[in-house]
């Protein structure tokens, strides 16, 4: 699942040169109900993206960086597996599982591109 959702990102003109990506689950609001979905959060030199599709869901939400305050990183002592807490200057949250990519890698280079874009 992981390999094809890249390739469909990739199809979809979602991946540049200086892209990086991560892959788990993560809570999005669609169509006024909570769902929990599975899928990439992809961070380009300019835009921070959630990303998933499959036969059921689709998904494209982008993120300016000046509209981020944060990519935290933990642990989540539940799972016992790194998560990524992305926090917006809104007070929204978005917490992501990782379930592929390196996410101390992942999380430093959108920390710097929000600094970029400040």
């Amino acid at each position: 699942m992981y390999k094809t959702m890249i390739a469909k990102a990739g199809a979809r003109e979602l991946l540049g040169m200086d892209t990086s990506l991560i892959y788990g689950s993560f809570s999005y609001v669609m169509e006024g109900e909570l769902m929990d979905l599975t899928g990439l959060w992809i961070s380009n030199e300019d835009v921070f993206i959630f990303y998933l599709e499959n036969e059921d869901v689709y998904l494209l939400k982008k993120f300016a960086y000046e509209d981020i305050e944060l990519l935290e990183q933990k642990v989540s002592i539940i799972s016992m597996t790194k998560k990524l807490i992305l926090h917006l200057k809104n007070s929204e949250k978005y917490t992501l599982l990782v379930a592929n990519g390196e996410a101390k890698v992942f999380a430093a280079k959108v920390n710097e591109r929000i600094k970029k874009g400040v």
